[in-house]
């Protein structure tokens, strides 16, 4: 009788055939060969599952990085509401002009956010495409994968003149994260 393979080894299977290019009839030959025979129905439904969790694992992170943006816009909307009431109240010319560039400043921001959305989806959508897609990340290749992302995501942040969230807080931030990978890259050498 043969072997019953687990879903994890199929999808391994499954992820060489695709990496490898092969065509239906070579990937059922090829999962032939690893013990994993199937009908050409069978092979189509594993690769759809494949792909279900797959488009699940970055729809999760997309959506993360989407809802702490979503979060901020909410945040600067809740102020808005405050500024146009505290501009209806001040009778003061100079804090009435001040109000005024904060409101628009806001205004200027929540556009930028609302636009950055995409970017931060796509951004998202290339950091998994460098991610191994022949076996599950252990612990620690997530940590380091992780940490270089959030390095690369503050060193562009810092480099745009434009980026309205950047602070000298980020400056420290990164600082620590380089020293963070510079330890785990000597741990790892010893």
């Amino acid at each position: 009788m043969p072997k019953a393979h687990s879903f994890e080894e199929i999808e391994r299977h499954l992820i060489v055939c695709k990496v490898s290019r092969l065509t239906t009839e070579e990937s059922l030959e090829y999962l032939k060969d690893k013990g994993c025979d199937m009908s050409e129905s069978t092979f189509f439904s594993h690769k759809r599952n494949l792909k279900d969790g797959i488009t699940k694992r970055v729809t999760s992170a997309v959506e993360g990085q989407v809802e702490s943006i979503i979060h901020l816009i909410d945040t600067i909307e809740i102020i808005q509401k405050k500024l146009w009431e505290d501009l209806e109240q001040t009778t003061d010319t100079n804090q009435r002009l001040k109000i005024m560039n904060s409101i628009r400043d806001n205004e200027v921001m929540i556009a930028k956010l609302t636009m950055d959305i995409p970017e931060t989806v796509e951004k998202q959508i290339k950091s998994y495409r460098k991610l191994p897609v022949d076996r599950k990340l252990t612990k620690e290749e997530y940590g380091k994968w992780k940490l270089d992302s959030d390095i690369e995501r503050f060193e562009t942040a810092m480099n745009d003149p434009t980026d309205p969230f950047s602070s000298p807080l980020d400056e420290i931030r990164l600082k620590h994260m380089k020293d963070m990978r510079d330890k785990n890259v000597t741990k790892r050498q010893n």
